[in-house]
């Protein structure tokens, strides 16, 4: 069970900003969204190679306290190290916590 004393690490948000690079793609950008107070937590360290490329693999399970918008595609940060959250849920439906799997950047 959680506890609010166990959310004792600030996190750093960031959104996706997506922009038209006008030659019929896009460029993906971050941009400050606020902190937030969160729990992270090592959950492993594979890699894997899809159709020739290296897909995201979850490496750690963040839970924040609510209310939260981050989802899918967003970034938190702390410190130095950089999480790149590939899936959010709410975890019993009540809206206390929301639990991500990221992908820790530049591993």
């Amino acid at each position: 069970m959680t506890r609010i004393s166990d959310l004792a690490t600030r996190l750093t948000v960031q959104r996706p900003v997506i922009t038209d690079d006008g030659a019929g793609g896009a460029v993906t950008s971050f941009e400050p969204a606020g902190a937030i107070w969160g729990a992270v937590m090592v959950r492993g360290m594979a890699e894997r190679f899809s159709d020739e490329r290296l897909d995201g693999v979850v490496t750690h399970r963040i839970r924040l306290r609510a209310p939260s918008q981050v989802a899918g595609g967003w970034r938190l940060i702390k410190g130095a190290r950089v999480f790149r959250v590939l899936a959010a849920s709410d975890p019993d439906d009540r809206g206390r916590w929301l639990d991500l799997l990221a992908e820790e950047e530049g591993l």
